[in-house]
């Protein structure tokens, strides 16, 4: 019995805190920003670069997605004031009103001149919701950093395609001298290959 009053005092808990409402914060730009987490620390600021997962909608179609399209956070660094100004970009504007850790849906209003860009098959769109993780706000050394590991990568990636191509050069040179039969392997189509 004490056990059961248990669990359903635990699912009273949370079903309270789960109908807990949080409350928009709405920018000077008019972007409607949902902070799910309020985490403590300096609000990202223009000119920041940040690493974040986004979560792109038009109505319930996921139009791009950072874990999806590229299976990692993204890096932006937000406009200066001043380009801020001239068109406010709603996911930056929102970002502005977050700090390092928060997660956040920011709404976009779509006016006419977005709506124009909506491809006709997502029907009629009257707000961008994007879903927002701010994985880490990047300082000059980690943006440093995260560029020299960058490069690092894409000089293993050249090394190796060097070395594929080198491998392939030789194969393809001992099939033309007829030095692969045995090593060939042939479908039913009369393709012929060799596992490496």
């Amino acid at each position: 019995m004490k056990n059961l009053l248990l669990v359903i005092f635990c699912l009273c808990t949370l079903a309270a805190s789960a109908q807990k409402e949080t409350k928009p914060e709405t920018t000077s730009a008019g972007t409607v920003v949902y902070n799910y987490t309020h985490k403590k620390g300096p609000r990202i600021t223009y000119g920041s670069s940040v690493l974040i997962h986004a979560h792109t909608w038009l109505n319930d179609s996921l139009v791009q997605s950072s874990r999806r399209d590229f299976g990692e956070a993204r890096e932006f660094t937000l406009p200066d004031s001043v380009a801020m100004s001239q068109r406010t970009v709603a996911i930056f504007d929102g970002l502005r009103v977050l700090t390092n850790g928060d997660s956040a849906t920011i709404l976009q209003t779509v006016d006419s001149m977005l709506a124009k860009q909506i491809p006709p098959e997502f029907g009629v769109v009257k707000v961008i919701r994007y879903e927002v993780k701010v994985m880490d706000v990047l300082t000059p050394e980690k943006k440093a950093k995260r560029e020299k590991q960058a490069e690092a990568k894409r000089k293993k990636v050249l090394d190796k395609e060097a070395e594929v191509g080198k491998i392939v050069a030789k194969y393809l040179s001992d099939y033309n001298a007829g030095k692969l039969k045995k090593k060939l392997k042939k479908t039913n189509s009369g393709l012929e290959y060799v596992i490496l």
